[in-house]
């Protein structure tokens, strides 16, 4: 084995290789470095924003300092966490806000020259008419392409085009995370040991307003694109749990079982009928370490340690009305430790986009409140104007994404 020393020896060289690279890239003109500027791509890509913490809760709160004044932004900020406005003094207590800073956008590289197709979801780095520099948008329709939102999902050539899991955690949003700051993580168990719950359960009414941008007028939906990551530190012998969502009329379970066999089994519900989707996996070994279930564009994704076990596409009778999403683990037998568990919401396409790509490219902000876009009028980009591809390789300088 390496001693410490080689290996650090080794990380350096290639730390060192990849700046040479990087820089002869940019000496060929086949990079270039820049600056976002707007937060239409928020949140795969930030622009100028303001950083607090909710004087309540602690939780870090992160504002567009590029679209409306500060002092509107202050006023109308709303934590995601708890739901409390940022400038509001409840009762009790201290009249004083925790401070705020401001930061730059993000600091991304654009691979100029295209060394292969423009792919859909690719984030491509345009040329825009009155707009110094490059601007950042992600491709939706191909050449060819007559392109529509309906209900939220994005239909090309009449094909429901569903994000990828990839492009789902480039655009989630947070919405609640059960950390492990006291190095224990999350007990769940069944017998009750030390009062430890059996049951966690979140629930909130969804909807696709953003606290990114509370100074824009946002018309507010409902919403039913989330993401659930459960990360799992360790399970007694024989343990078994539950995992269920539901949205509106619509639910799903999934139960996990460590007995002598492992396996998982699940069904997906509508109300007053019967099962609409079931099925059920042996698992090899012990249960996994990190469980991720969708219903982003209206498609039920569990994947079991990067692999995906199912998928189940629904159409719009089943999304929610009025009625809260409902997230319920519930361990049944046994007990679990959780070293991580977080959810997650992806923003759906607003209705009203009918564009028609011919021979360019219709293009998308991630964040549809302010973005300009193809929505406007349907408009679309040539060829000749895409300068080139941005890759964020899940890290985006100076901060992990997502």
């Amino acid at each position: 084995m390496a001693s410490p020393v080689k290996r650090l020896g080794r990380s350096l060289v290639l730390i060192a290789i990849g700046v040479l690279t990087l820089d002869q890239l940019a000496l060929q003109g086949l990079m270039t470095p820049i600056v976002v500027t707007s937060g239409s791509m928020f949140p795969t890509l930030r622009g100028p924003h303001w950083k607090s913490h909710c004087p309540r809760c602690g939780r870090e709160l992160l504002w567009d300092a590029a679209w409306g004044e500060k002092r509107t932004t202050l006023i109308r900020a709303v934590c995601p966490g708890c739901g409390k406005r940022w400038a509001e003094v409840q009762p009790g207590e201290s009249a004083k806000a925790p401070p705020v800073s401001q930061h730059s956008g993000d600091r991304i590289l654009v691979f100029r020259g295209l060394v292969r197709p423009v792919q859909r979801w690719d984030l491509a780095a345009i040329r825009e008419q009155n707009i110094p520099g490059l601007v950042v948008k992600r491709v939706v329709g191909l050449p060819g392409e007559k392109v529509y939102v309906k209900a939220g999902l994005l239909y090309c050539n009449e094909v429901p085009m569903r994000r990828p899991l990839p492009v789902q955690w480039e655009m989630a949003r947070l919405l609640i995370r059960c950390g492990n700051e006291d190095g224990q993580g999350l007990v769940l168990s069944a017998d009750g040991v030390d009062k430890k719950s059996a049951e966690w359960v979140y629930s909130r009414r969804l909807t696709t307003f953003c606290p990114y941008h509370p100074a824009a007028d946002q018309a507010e939906r409902l919403c039913a694109n989330v993401l659930w990551s459960v990360f799992l530190a360790q399970a007694a012998p024989g343990t078994a749990f539950a995992m269920s969502a539901r949205l509106g009329d619509c639910e799903i379970e999934v139960t996990w079982s460590a007995g002598e066999h492992p396996s998982v089994a699940w069904r997906i519900l509508a109300q007053e009928k019967p099962p609409l989707f079931q099925g059920r996996r042996e698992l090899q070994g012990t249960l996994p370490r990190r469980i991720v279930l969708s219903s982003v564009d209206r498609r039920w994704m569990l994947l079991m340690d990067d692999t995906c076990l199912f998928t189940h596409d629904w159409d719009d009778d089943g999304s929610p009305k009025d009625a809260p999403v409902v997230l319920r683990l519930t361990v049944t037998r046994g007990e679990i430790r959780l070293r991580e568990m977080g959810v997650w919401w992806v923003v759906p396409y607003p209705d009203g986009l009918v564009a028609d790509a011919g021979d360019g490219f219709v293009l998308l902000g991630d964040d549809p409140h302010i973005s300009l876009d193809s929505r406007q009028g349907g408009r679309r980009w040539r060829r000749e104007d895409v300068v080139g591809l941005v890759r964020p390789l899940r890290l985006v300088w100076g901060r992990w994404s997502p």
